[in-house]
């Protein structure tokens, strides 16, 4: 396991070029910049945002807040990339069950997270409930329409030489096309975790003891703006590592694949 996270953390490394280090020097400059001519309660510098960094990360109570939105996130993630990956092989192998579900998951994605949000608060008393559901009703259909899309992506020609072949429907569904559906499954496990990161630091904002959007919302509410921005860092941080997570399962999967670096793009 350690070698895959090795091998996942060079890969990703390999496409995020010297540019992605520029482009964090020139944002630091420029903050540094705004600080110099800000109050240090509206704009703090980056050496306040260190102290804050420190101070923080050294306190017991604020690990358990990250343990407790990485928790939510995983087993939200978990659940509804399940359910979603399941249904949209299932629409693809079964083209009325696609004419009656795809409206309805199509209907979920066009509704604002925000609206997800308020409803849960509403509906339900219990805080991991709620969190739970927003996770659950942004992820799941992003992951349904991507294997979807990825079914429908598999070549037509491929599945007609292994019927040629006699292969059995489960020898096609399991060694052509759900190996094909990969990059399209992985690709919308990178969108459903960016949204789902801060969805749920969005959720614990409201009435939740635990995590990393209460701890925001403590902050917030005594305008302490450099351990808002302490906590924002985090929240890139746990993104960071989730990419680096699905490289490296992209990359012990999808060896086969020739890969492209963004300079040969």
């Amino acid at each position: 396991m350690t070698q895959w996270f090795q091998e996942g953390l060079g890969f990703f490394r390999k496409q995020e070029t010297r540019w992605t280090l520029i482009a964090i020097l020139v944002a630091a400059i420029v903050w540094q910049l705004l600080a110099f001519f800000s109050k240090p309660y509206i704009v703090p510098g980056l050496q306040i945002i260190a102290e804050g960094m420190f101070n923080t990360l050294t306190q017991s109570s604020s690990w358990r807040h990250i343990a407790a939105s990485v928790m939510r996130i995983v087993i939200s993630f978990i659940i509804a990339g399940i359910f979603g990956v399941t249904l949209g092989l299932a629409m693809g192998l079964n083209r009325r069950l696609e004419d009656i579900c795809y409206p309805m998951v199509s209907l979920l994605m066009g509704i604002p997270a925000l609206s997800f949000v308020l409803l849960a608060v509403i509906w339900f008393r219990i805080m991991e409930l709620r969190i739970f559901m927003v996770m659950f009703l942004v992820v799941f259909p992003i992951l349904a329409v991507n294997t979807l899309d990825g079914v429908k992506g598999v070549s037509q020609a491929l599945q007609g030489m292994m019927f040629a072949f006699r292969a059995e429907r489960r020898q096609i569904v399991f060694d052509l096309i759900i190996p094909s559906t990969i990059p399209f499954i992985l690709s919308g496990a990178r969108i459903g975790v960016s949204l789902g990161v801060r969805l749920v630091a969005f959720a614990e904002l409201l009435g939740a003891q635990s995590g990393i959007g209460s701890a925001m919302y403590e902050q917030f509410i005594y305008f302490n703006v450099e351990l808002i921005l302490v906590w924002t860092i985090v929240l890139i941080v746990i993104m960071y590592l989730s990419e680096v997570v699905i490289s490296t399962i992209e990359h012990r999967l999808l060896r086969w694949r020739p890969q492209i670096s963004r300079g040969e793009r």
